[in-house]
């Protein structure tokens, strides 16, 4: 077939005297080519749409380059200067866009919290433990070794989760809530857990982690929800002139930054071995990897494990939320307890490297799911349909059709289900009547062809007989 722009121009125009016919076609086509954007502008839109990832690798090796300036006490003070106020202005931008009901009903959402701790400082830490030991038994680097079981052993880091997640279409509230539940909850677990795996005794800095979660996080998100209650006009206009998702990701670019700085500009990465630090690189991404997928498979088992999603009760937003609280680990928490307890040790900056790697990689692999999650969990069904699921699979012999919709719908009398996927009604659909009359007409009338036909036979021969 022709291209169809072409024949329709052609029709319109015709070909007056002259020959100029195709000229003029070819003119009047021209705008209909151009409106296809050339290969800069579409890779310009595609480095605009993929910003965030484009950014990281622009910070990563800008850190690279000027270690000292992004560093903790280095030229900028950034912990101050840039880290202190990225962190505050994320919760402040959370608390202007989270309403407070969707924050309370995530409060009180035990189950999915009794998943994502259960994952980040139950199942996570007798992982991590258990590779260390395997490694261990090799001939691996002993502290590198022990740095590994801390490393699996502290809670859920803070800011980049509730970020991540919300870019990925998750469950922003749930993030929030277990990410300062589990630094809460982190401060009494991960001594225990490493005086069970170490056999090293020693306390958190209980107080400091508070206080220090006070001022960075719950304050901050008080201060948002105080605001949209206080100044909605102030709140509408900022939500209507400002794209705060994308003042967070330029904050999370900021912290990214400085990570890395504080990791090139480490020192103890010299004292190792460089076959050790790039098995450990390896070995941590492996891990992250590893984490994902197990919080993912906890979270969305497959179809024979469903019953577990449906005693769950997590839909894909929370299942993208337990992806990103249960792989990531906090450095905030675990660089000030190897202080304490490991503070007259001269290994303790080994053993806080594996750490300091794999919360620089988990930055980094945490920003290239966010994607894939966000177009899987955009590509959910609606809700009855997965309530539909779960309720066929406890009949056990529903159609694959009656399947789509909830239990509760099929209940109902009258409901779409139960007319959709139940079978027809006792009276006619819209439309059915009459495709039944002319389904009829067609039936009866070949018949009334055969019927006729013998008559007309029988008509005819009487007069061949005299011949």
């Amino acid at each position: 077939m022709g291209n169809p722009e072409v024949s329709d121009v052609s029709i319109a125009v015709g070909d007056p005297p002259g020959g100029l016919g195709d000229a003029e076609a070819a003119a009047a086509v021209k705008p209909a080519a151009a409106a296809r954007p050339g290969l800069c502008k579409r890779v310009l839109r595609y480095a605009l749409e993929q910003w965030f990832i484009l950014g990281l690798g622009v910070v990563i090796g800008f850190a690279a380059a000027v270690p000292r300036l992004g560093a903790t006490g280095g030229w900028l003070r950034a912990e101050y200067s840039i880290k202190l106020p990225a962190i505050v202005l994320i919760f402040v931008i959370s608390g202007l866009g989270l309403k407070t009901k969707a924050l309370l009903g995530a409060a009180g959402d035990v189950r999915l919290h009794a998943l994502v701790q259960g994952l980040s400082l139950g199942a996570l830490p007798a992982l991590g433990a258990a590779v260390a030991a395997g490694l261990r038994s090799a001939g691996f680097n002993p502290p590198l070794c022990d740095g590994l079981v801390i490393m699996a052993s502290m809670p859920t880091t803070v800011s980049t989760n509730v970020v991540y997640t919300a870019r990925a279409a998750g469950n922003e509230p749930a993030a929030l809530v277990n990410a300062v539940l589990g630094n809460i909850l982190g401060i009494f677990i991960t001594p225990l857990w490493l005086q069970h795996f170490l056999d090293v005794s020693g306390a958190a800095p209980y107080a400091a982690v508070l206080v220090e979660l006070s001022y960075t996080i719950i304050a901050p998100l008080l201060v948002g929800q105080a605001l949209q209650y206080g100044a909605p006009r102030a709140v509408a206009w900022i939500k209507a002139h400002i794209n705060t998702a994308n003042v967070s990701s330029a904050c999370i670019l900021a912290l990214v930054w400085l990570t890395f700085c504080n990791t090139f500009s480490n020192g103890a990465a010299r004292k190792v071995p460089g076959g050790d630090v790039a098995a450990m690189v390896a070995l941590n991404v492996a891990l992250f990897a590893a984490f994902a997928a197990l919080s993912f498979l906890v979270a969305w088992p497959p179809p024979p494990l469903r019953w577990v999603r449906r005693l769950l009760r997590v839909r894909r937003p929370d299942a993208v939320a337990v992806v990103i609280c249960g792989s990531t680990k906090t450095v905030a928490l675990g660089v000030p307890l190897i202080n304490v307890m490991y503070g007259n040790v001269p290994t303790a900056g080994l053993l806080a490297m594996p750490l300091i790697i794999y919360h620089a990689l988990q930055v980094l692999l945490g920003g290239l799911l966010i994607a894939p999650l966000r177009a899987w969990c955009l590509a959910a069904p609606p809700p009855a349909a997965e309530e539909g699921e779960h309720a066929g699979a406890a009949r056990g012999a529903a159609s694959a059709s009656s399947r789509r919709w909830s239990l509760m719908a099929l209940l109902l009398p009258g409901g779409r289900s139960s007319q959709a996927d139940l079978g027809p009604r006792p009276g006619p659909r819209p439309g059915h009547h009459q495709g039944h009359q002319e389904q009829q007409h067609q039936e009866q009338q070949p018949q009334h062809h055969q019927e006729q036909q013998p008559q007309h036979h029988h008509q005819e021969q009487p007069a061949a007989l005299p011949r």
